[in-house]
Order: structure tokens, then sequence, then C-alpha cells
């Protein structure tokens, strides 16, 4: 088994494809390899999507577990209202940071 290493923002995307594949009859297919890959990487996934999660609750405010969001204006996306004391940009920093920071998976 080889050993590589890719960012916590590939990770997720890696969980979302993996989530999608799962779906279809690909995932059928694959079933063995899938599972094999989940057994091998499950820990990580879970790991950085906890992590991601902690990030999120520490600066977005929530309401019965969905993100309180801001009265989108015409044309405008609304956006998450943010907890007293902490500002978008700390937000932004540390989620990116978060983002770029390597794992090493088993492929």
């Amino acid at each position: 088994m080889a050993k590589i290493k890719i960012t916590n923002q590939q990770l997720i995307h890696m969980m979302q494809e993996y989530n999608e594949l799962n779906k279809g009859l690909l995932g059928i297919l694959l079933a063995s390899k899938l599972r094999e890959f989940i057994n091998n990487n499950g820990v990580r996934f879970n790991a950085v999507r906890d992590k991601q999660d902690v990030i999120f609750t520490k600066y977005i405010l929530f309401d019965n577990g969905n993100a309180v969001m801001t009265e989108a204006e015409e044309g405008k996306v609304s956006e998450p209202v943010f907890k007293e004391g902490f500002f978008k940009e700390d937000f932004q920093k540390e989620m990116n940071e978060f983002l770029q920071s390597e794992n090493t998976m088993d492929v």
C-alpha cells in the first residue's frame, strides 16, 4: 500500500466523491475496493470533518444545528452570522490554514 500526502481540502473533496460514487452502480461494482479504502482512511476522514466542524462552531452562530444566515439582499448571497467577538477574516484565516495543512493517506 502506498502513502501519499494530500491537503485537508483534497481529503474533503475525496470524501464527497466517495459519497457520490457509493450511491451509484459504479459503487456496487467497486464495493470491495471502496470498503478497503474507507477501512484504511476512514479515521482520517472523520478527524478532518470533526476539526472542520469545530472551526465552524467556534466562529458561526448555529440554531438547532443549522447556521444562522443573514438576510440576503437582492442579487446577493446570504452569509453566516458570526458569534459576538468573532470576525469573518479570522474565520477565513483559520479555515484556510486548516484546509492547506497536509495529511498522509493510504492508497
